[in-house]
């Protein structure tokens, strides 16, 4: 799964939930992976998405549902 990220996200990736903020690909897995360590089960529920066509970027809206050991 976290060698499918650069196929998501850009390098210079700005990533927000309740308790990070992230700036760059590398921290972005970095944080991925430290929480795939424990991980039972993981999926993600995509809302919906908006595109800033003139500056080239994306915007998505997900929930992420998982359980822990």
């Amino acid at each position: 799964m976290l060698a499918n990220l650069t196929n998501v996200y850009s390098e210079d990736i700005q990533f927000r939930d309740p308790l990070h903020a992230l700036n760059g690909l590398q921290n972005l897995t970095d944080y991925y992976s430290g929480m795939m360590g424990d991980l039972l089960e993981c999926r993600f529920e995509f809302h919906h998405s908006m595109e800033m066509l003139d500056r080239g970027e994306a915007i998505l809206f997900w929930t992420m549902h998982y359980r822990h050991k």
